[in-house]
Order: structure tokens, then sequence, then C-alpha cells
């Protein structure tokens, strides 16, 4: 009777360690699943990285690719109009002189045209108060007044002359604004054009890294660890199942 209540106790403790144990095998697989999954949603997550980052780059040298024609584009259009400004340094010395040359007949109008006012008003030398003959102002006033109608008629040829290379400075002018504004955008282009590549290098270093690197080493470690629990665990089990039955068998003998 004595033996039949320890073995009694024993049984109980038995069972209670097989329940336990059933409890841990039971927990550790399910550990062991969600590691599993664990490493099966790192690699998928890996493989959708790279395929995203892979179209990224596709998308940016796509717009390289336009920016890279526009740029070109620009540039042939900035070629066209500088031919067509290649005169301006000839054109801006031409009208300075005109300019120059306006000055000078200006000048000497002022001062034929005060000779002519001179003998026209005065009867004697205001310097020496010689009186002045009729023939000898008629003369000279005839010369000037000659003089006076060649330089007119000069600067109204030099009047027509300036305002056609005026026009020719303000066009080039309005070329040269067009040039720069073109040359401002292609810079921006090339910029842009220089950002994406280099956005596309780290997107690129960023695809070899993941294609080289594996899952973390820790994490099959881990996995190989649980499953060697679980492996004891069931041989536990298996050996307090056996003591078990031999448990019983004694306690039916008794």
């Amino acid at each position: 009777s004595t033996m039949n209540m320890i073995l009694k106790q024993r049984l109980k403790t038995n069972s209670d360690e097989i329940k336990d144990t059933e409890y841990q095998i039971s927990l550790h697989s399910e550990k062991i699943e969600l590691q599993k999954k664990y490493l099966a949603e790192v690699i998928q997550n890996k493989e959708k990285l790279i395929e995203e980052k892979t179209i990224l780059i596709s998308k940016n040298e796509e717009e390289i690719h336009k920016r890279k024609e526009k740029v070109d584009g620009l540039s042939g259009t900035n070629i066209a109009l500088l031919k067509q400004i290649s005169d301006s340094d000839s054109v801006k010395s031409k009208y300075q002189k005109l300019q120059s040359i306006k000055s000078t007949l200006n000048e000497k109008h002022r001062a034929h045209s005060s000779t002519i006012n001179f003998f026209e008003t005065n009867e004697d030398c205001p310097t020496c108060q010689q009186h002045i003959s009729k023939l000898f102002k008629d003369d000279i006033l005839k010369k000037k007044r000659k003089d006076t109608d060649k330089i007119s008629q000069g600067l109204s040829e030099l009047k027509d002359e300036l305002a056609k290379y005026k026009e020719k400075q303000e066009g080039i002018i309005k070329v040269a604004n067009n040039i720069r504004e073109l040359e401002v955008q292609i810079a921006k282009d090339n910029e842009s054009i220089l950002q994406l590549e280099k956005f596309n290098s780290t997107l690129q270093s960023e695809i070899n890294q993941l294609e080289h690197a594996d899952v973390n080493k820790n994490d099959y470690e881990k996995l190989g660890e649980l499953k060697s629990s679980l492996i004891n665990l069931e041989e536990q089990k298996s050996k307090l199942i056996e003591d078990k039955t031999y448990s019983e068998t004694a306690r039916n003998m008794l």
C-alpha cells in the first residue's frame, strides 16, 4: 500500500512533466514557424526592394535621356543664335564710329551756321573795325551755305544709317538675352541630369549590397537552436512516456 501510494505520486509528477514538455514542444514549434516566416519575409522584402529600386533607376534613366535631348536642342538653338550675332562687335564698332561722325558733323554745322549768322548780321569786323565788303561777304556766305547744305545732307543720310545700326544693335541685345536665358536653362537641366545620375549610382550601390547580402547569420543560428531544443524536448517526452508505462505496469502489479 505504501509503495502504491509512492508510485501514485510518481505517476502524478510524471503526468505533470509530460504536460509541461508538450507545452514546451508546442511553444517551440510555434517559435520555429515564426522564425521560418520571418526569414521568408526578409528574403521576400529583399527581392521587393531590389525590384522597386530597379524600376526607379529605369524611370530616372528615361528622365535623364529626355533632359539630355532637351539640352542638345537648346544647345543647337544657342549655336544658331550665336551665328546670328557673330557680327555684334563690328556692328557696335560701326555704330560708335557713326556716332562720332555725327558729333563731328554737328560741330561743323554749328560752326558754319555761326559763321553764316555772323556775316549776315555784321557789316564791320568787330575785331579790327574794318568794313566787310559785300563781294567778300557773298563769297564767304556762298561757300559756308554750300558746306552747311552738304553737312545737313550728310547728317540726314547719317541719321538713316544710325537708325539702321541702332535697330541691329537692339536685335543683337534681344538675341543675346535669349542666349543667356537658354544658357541658364541648359545649366539647370545639366544639374538635374547630374543629380539623377548620382541618385542612380546610389540606388545601384544599394541593389548590389542587397544582392550580395544574406539573411543575418544569427537568425539562422536561432532557428537551428530552436530545432535542436525541439528534438531534445521530444526525446524527453518519449522518455517520460516510457517511464509512465513502466510506472503504470508496476501499479497494476501492486
